[in-house]
This record gives C-alpha cells, sequence and structure tokens, in this order.
C-alpha cells in the first residue's frame, strides 16, 4: 500500500511540470498586466482610500456547464463567464431585454445597471446557459 503514495520529490516534480505545461491566453496576460500597471501607477492616497468610497457586491449564478461571476461595482454590472470563452448575456427587466456580448475571455460589463429588479440570462459559445433569479440593484 504504501508503494501507491507518492515522495514529497515525486509531486513537487509533478507540479513543477504541470505549471510549465499550463498554456494562459494572451488577452488574459495583457488585461493582467494592464490591471496591474493602473493599480501601480495609482497615487498611494487613492490605493488606500478607495476601499473606502466603493461599495462591492458579488454573486456567483451556477449551472451545469457554465459558471458565471458578478460583481456591482459603482453604477456598473461586471462578470465573467467560466470556463472563459465568448458569449452573450441578456438583461430582462419587466419592461423588455438588452444583450452585451462576452469577450473571447468570458468579460462583460452592463452599465448602467438597470434601476429596478433584473435577471440575467448567460449563455456560452458552445450552448451552455445559466439563468438568474430576479435581482435587486
Amino acid at each position: 500500500m504504501a508503494d501507491s503514495w507518492w515522495s514529497d520529490e515525486q509531486l513537487v516534480l509533478a507540479l513543477r511540470e504541470a505549471m510549465r505545461a499550463a498554456v494562459v491566453p494572451e488577452r488574459l496576460i495583457q488585461v493582467g498586466r494592464a490591471a496591474y500597471d493602473a493599480y501601480a501607477g495609482a497615487a498611494p492616497e487613492a490605493a488606500v482610500e478607495r476601499p473606502k468610497l466603493s461599495s462591492v457586491r458579488t454573486l456567483t449564478l451556477v449551472g451545469e456547464a457554465l459558471t458565471v461571476e458578478l460583481e456591482m461595482i459603482g453604477d456598473a454590472l461586471l462578470g465573467q463567464l467560466v470556463p472563459p470563452q465568448l458569449g452573450e448575456v441578456e438583461v430582462g427587466t419587466r419592461d423588455g431585454s438588452t444583450a452585451v456580448l462576452a469577450d473571447d475571455v468570458g468579460c462583460f460589463a452592463i452599465r448602467p445597471i438597470p434601476a429596478g429588479p433584473f435577471r440575467l440570462r448567460c449563455r456560452s459559445g458552445a450552448g451552455a446557459e445559466v439563468l438568474s433569479g430576479w435581482l435587486e440593484p
């Protein structure tokens, strides 16, 4: 039975090999660099004050083949389809609906957030779908 366990050295080597094999999409690298540059270039006072000035609400919608991560920040609803992929997000209100596209890394923005109750129907390019319940702004 003890022969079925990996030694620490074998495990570390396997993890290193897996990390080298991981492929990160170039677009994701660019987005990460831009976010870091924006943060690094901010005045120290702004970095300290920011958490006090903003209110963030998060929500995760989970379906069989698609998850949607959402953040309400100020007047915007920012989201990402997981796994990252192209898709469409339909924003439904009692007055009708509009749609926005998710880019190739699954990111989308809805501005402004609807004033009243709304729901989201998120569809991946592969056909997976998640429907939220009614959300309050």
